[in-house]
């Protein structure tokens, strides 16, 4: 600050300098303490923001590329999904710097969960994750192993019937218990049980 405020012996008081120091005068003695500006919170939360975006690429890349070799599952899925997350809030969080504003973390923090959840909880995860590992599968370097997608549920009982006798078949695994196993789950499904791809699924058996 430019103005400095003096106080004599017997008074109390703050004073600030230029050197971002503020203390408390009593009694004739100076107590200063570091006096931290808004604007070094500001650059502090940018540098952090950065490193994360920066590690945060780097989770990414390593993700991606394995899922390349191994290919997707609920856990790559979901921990794919969580990145992206992060990658909208660092992106947020670096705009608001540049904003005059003041804006509520909290409330967008809790926004955005919401909107990613109601899109995760509607999109065809398990149509995606096979759909993915039969393209991958086909690369040359590719060490999918096919069978494991026995962990899916009847929502891809359609595609496994369909690609049973196709790239299926390169593998020596019988989709036929599995296939039977389940009819007999969806089968059983209440009405109020069934789920989108469930309700397709019966509608091409039919």
């Amino acid at each position: 600050m430019d103005k400095t405020i003096w106080f004599d012996g017997n008074s109390g008081g703050t004073k600030t300098n230029r050197l971002g120091y503020c203390g408390y005068c009593a009694g004739g003695h100076f107590v200063g303490v570091p006096s931290f500006s808004v604007g070094a919170s500001e650059q502090t939360l940018g540098v952090f923001t950065v490193t994360s975006i920066l590690l945060l690429v780097s989770a990414g890349h390593r993700m991606g590329l394995y899922v390349v070799y191994y290919g997707f599952s609920y856990e790559k899925f979901f921990a794919s999904y969580t990145v992206l997350y992060c990658a909208i809030l660092f992106l947020w969080l670096i705009a608001q710097l540049f904003g005059r504003e003041r804006s509520n973390v909290v409330k967008f923090l809790a926004t955005l969960f919401l909107w990613m959840f109601g899109f995760v909880a509607l999109f065809p995860t398990e149509q995606f994750i096979f759909r993915t590992n039969i393209i991958l599968s086909k690369e040359p370097d590719s060490r999918i192993v096919l069978a494991e997608l026995k962990m899916l549920s009847p929502d891809v009982l359609t595609l496994v019937k369909k690609q049973r006798n196709q790239i299926l078949a390169k593998e020596e695994y019988d989709w036929g218990p599995w296939i039977e196993q389940q009819e007999r789950i969806l089968a059983g499904k209440h009405w109020y049980e069934l789920n989108v791809m469930n309700v397709i699924t019966k509608m091409f058996k039919a």
